[in-house]
């Protein structure tokens, strides 16, 4: 049977929910879907597991399927899922399972991938009926809970809304929170209770309770197969197995967040992997293989061939510009993948080095030749922009090496594509660049005016400016304390202005732009993180400072 197109699949959804209801509403979603937990009418604790964005983005979203999945495989516990729902399913929220409204539960959890979702849980909350401050929800109210990436980097701005949080993994942890649960029963013990029995858990962080918390780490991935439980046409990642094969990324690029937050970078053995896809696949024909680091995946060419030789297709996250072997371009024919991203970051080669990069501009050539002969017709490029230290010329040196890329990749090639996202640097924490200041608005101005000429009416290349407004927001929610939740809080229930919001709780903009000395207390300064804060700031003054010197060793 034909799947629908996302268009026409919401224009559909939405004027039969008009006419059916919420249940009418999730049907369509429900339906489609393989995998999903079996319902336990007897479970003793309820659990509402939330993403504060679409459903797409959700069930694309590794660690929020692992979640959900961990939570219910504990015999007592009933966890069901909760999305940011498009008019006019947004005034009462409700699962998408049951249709029980979010204030019913024992527990909120919500899984927090990106900054700007912070505004998402606070309307979640309001339109919930729950009160989104902490100060202000009583014994009645379910406890309210924070986990994903943002847990382990700087959870500061959720302090208003976090009855707790959780930095770092969740493996391990998430049966332990099921079974404090199910022990400490609502009903049976108060609030306080409860909320004591959570701060006993490693890597929870509890308001009024804990002062620090260690960030927790799975020390081996071989006991916690991470993968994508439920399949979906409507996901990202539509009707595919996701499966990490790695976690965190041994080259630690300055920018980069995910090779610091899941340091160190630990490997799922291929035989586990393959054990996974034997014995979890709901029926996905499709495997996406994902890793921060997946280009040092030891054997990534052998498996590859096994999972084709099962008759399975193939999709990988991004591969490092310097890994594209010629038995790699075997895999790629043989899987006949049609899209493919890199992310060389710089156009410049010295500034690559300096980030830890490391790509030449050889490599680079050598590689998109390499890509050219292979059945790719998209190719996805990623870039940064604002980097500590770099000049104007950075900007031209990007659109050089995009059309530089393009003459060698669509060469004799009418019908394929070039898309280049390119970001504004973001200053995030626990890198090294978490005491450097996002670039200037009048400069980076100025570096877009360059990129959009030399974009502009070129063939084959498709690029679309970011709005810098939502890009500096992000970097002061990145980087922000207590009094950025605030000003989000109300924003959201106010509706008042950005430059109010920030005014009215002492929150001065401009302080994104500016670079922190070490002495400088920072807000994220109470998590306590695998690499430490010194050894971060020696790395960043070597990088001021323009030195040779290799500071990183790669570590495996």
């Amino acid at each position: 049977m034909k799947t629908k197109s996302s268009r026409e699949f919401k224009r559909s959804i939405h004027s039969r929910s008009n006419r059916r209801g919420f249940a009418s509403y999730a049907y369509f979603y429900l339906e489609k879907e393989k995998g999903r937990a079996l319902p336990k009418p007897r479970a003793s604790i309820r659990i509402a597991l939330v993403y504060p964005n679409t459903y797409e983005i959700g069930m694309a979203n590794l660690g929020f399927q692992t979640v959900y999945r961990l939570f219910n495989a504990h015999p007592h516990v009933q966890c069901e899922r909760i999305f940011l729902y498009p008019p006019p399913w947004d005034q009462e929220i409700r699962t998408l399972e049951s249709g029980t409204s979010i204030a019913r539960f024992d527990f909120i959890g919500f899984s927090i991938a990106y900054e700007l979702d912070i505004l998402n849980a606070v309307q979640l909350l309001k339109q919930g009926g729950i009160p989104p401050l902490v100060k202000e929800r009583t014994e009645a109210h379910p406890i309210v809970f924070f986990g994903g990436v943002l847990g382990g980097l700087n959870p500061s701005p959720l302090l208003p809304f976090a009855d707790a949080f959780l930095a770092g993994e969740g493996e391990g942890i998430i049966e332990k929170i099921a079974d404090s649960l199910v022990q400490y029963r609502k009903g049976k013990y108060v609030k306080q209770q409860r909320l004591e029995a959570l701060a006993q858990i490693e890597g929870i962080f509890v308001q009024g309770i804990s002062h620090t918390v260690t960030q927790h780490v799975v020390k081996s991935l071989e006991a916690w197969p991470t993968y994508t439980s439920i399949i979906t046409p409507f996901s990202h990642f539509a009707n595919m197995m996701v499966i990490e094969l790695s976690r965190g990324c041994p080259w630690h690029c300055y920018f980069c967040a995910g090779s610091k937050v899941y340091h160190p970078f630990r490997v799922r053995s291929p035989e586990s992997v393959l054990e996974i896809v034997k014995h979890y696949n709901p029926g996905a024909s499709r495997i996406g293989l994902e890793s921060v680091g997946l280009s040092d995946y030891p054997g990534l060419e052998d498996l590859c061939d096994t999972l084709l030789h099962m008759g399975l297709t193939l999709s990988f996250s991004s591969l490092r510009v310097d890994r594209i072997s010629f038995r790699f371009l075997e895999i790629l024919q043989k899987a006949n993948l049609r899209s493919f991203t890199l992310a060389p970051e710089s156009g410049s080669e010295q500034i690559r080095k300096r980030i830890r990069k490391g790509i030449s501009d050889a490599q680079l050539n050598e590689s998109i030749e390499r890509l050219s002969q292979s059945p790719i017709q998209n190719l996805k490029l990623y870039f940064l922009l604002g980097l500590p230290g770099e000049g104007i010329e950075e900007a031209e040196s990007i659109v050089q090496t995009v059309l530089r890329i393009r003459d060698i990749f669509c060469k004799n090639h009418p019908k394929r594509k070039i898309r280049v996202s390119i970001n504004t640097f973001i200053p995030k924490p626990w890198t090294e660049f978490q005491w450097a200041g996002m670039a200037p608005e009048s400069e980076l101005k100025k570096k877009w005016e360059i990129l959009r000429k030399g974009f502009e009416g070129v063939s084959q290349i498709e690029w679309i400016p970011k709005n810098f407004r939502n890009e500096k927001l992000q970097a002061l929610i990145a980087r922000g304390d207590e009094r950025v939740g605030l000003a989000i809080y109300d924003k959201v229930m106010h509706g008042i202005s950005w430059e109010n919001a920030f005014r009215f709780h002492g929150v001065n903009p401009k302080e994104v732009h500016e670079e922190k000395s070490f002495l400088h207390p920072l807000p994220w300064d109470f998590i306590q993180t695998q690499i430490p804060k010194s050894t971060l700031w020696t790395r960043y003054q070597a990088y001021c400072k323009n030195t040779k010197e290799d500071l990183w060793v790669k570590q495996h």
